[in-house]
């Protein structure tokens, strides 16, 4: 007798605890789905606050979102995957421009830290030298700028 009472207090003891570990945990569930579905836009404004420029791709499955630092005038940005919802690259430091040359790849161009002798020799294009690079967002390949691939 003594322990079916003990079972019964115990049982009522722990009927609250157990509703309220239910409540935490859809609540983190919930707070994890508006996460996930959290768009490109505002991540966007979360990472650089202001003058956010969107560039989407010819298919608009890809977009480039940047903006330009008021100090140092680098650009800062990154490329988000509309249909995976998620970020597939971002750019580094000394950035000058970044551009769509396909419908899956972008062009980026750096601002070069220091000039050294073998920079003077790189092939040139409207008076620009070519530092930077051109990526393929599906393969991930990266390819450094030549004179083929140059500042069009």
């Amino acid at each position: 007798m003594n322990l079916s009472r003990l079972f019964v207090f115990f049982s009522v003891i722990n009927l609250p605890l157990i509703g309220c570990a239910s409540r935490i945990d859809s609540k983190n569930d919930t707070q994890n789905v508006q996460a996930a579905k959290q768009s490109y836009k505002s991540i966007a404004e979360q990472r650089f606050q202001s003058g956010v420029v969107y560039h989407y791709n010819s298919s608009k499955s890809y977009v480039i979102c940047s903006t330009k630092s008021e100090l140092t005038r680098q650009l800062i940005f990154f490329v988000y995957d509309l249909s995976r919802e998620k970020i597939v690259h971002e750019g580094g430091d000394r950035i000058r421009q970044v551009k769509w040359i396909s419908n899956e790849e972008i062009e980026v161009h750096d601002i070069p830290s220091q000039i050294r002798y073998e920079d003077e020799l790189r092939p040139k294009d409207s008076g620009k030298n070519l530092f930077g690079y051109t990526l393929n967002l599906k393969t991930g390949k990266k390819t450094r700028l030549s004179r083929k691939s140059g500042v069009k």
